[in-house]
């Protein structure tokens, strides 16, 4: 199945090539969701795109105040999500997560291996990179 700028999380990291199951699946899901989430608010910010800031959507402090492995999995989401959208210039949301991920990184939350790889196999397997 062809990636499009509405498949899930999910789908675009089983075209990757990962496959999760168990308490990385959860986890991966929630983490889906409150990006989602964040993505929906800030749909129509008052401003400029650019000057986005997370803390001031309920999603986004929901995601900058969430445990280190909630966060994590925001990492792995987020990235997915960036790489995939710079495909689909209909509908930009190229600013809203280049605000995001940065404020998470910002965090320091602790990157598992199983996440470093699944952010190894994205950045790899897009050709928008």
């Amino acid at each position: 199945m062809p990636v499009t700028m509405h498949s899930s999380v999910p789908e675009l990291l089983e075209h990757a090539g990962i496959v999760l199951d168990g308490p990385d699946a959860k986890r991966i899901g929630e983490a889906s969701a409150l990006l989602d989430k964040f993505l929906r608010e800030v749909e129509s910010p008052i401003g400029y795109p650019w000057d986005i800031k997370p803390d001031a959507y309920e999603a986004g402090r929901a995601a900058l105040n969430a445990p280190t492995e909630l966060q994590s999995a925001l990492v792995v989401v987020a990235v997915a999500r960036l790489t995939t959208d710079v495909a689909f210039p209909e509908r930009p949301r190229v600013f809203q997560l280049r605000a995001f991920l940065p404020a998470i990184l910002r965090r320091r939350p602790k990157i598992p291996e199983l996440d470093v790889k699944a952010l190894i196999v994205i950045l790899a397997s897009r050709v928008t990179t």
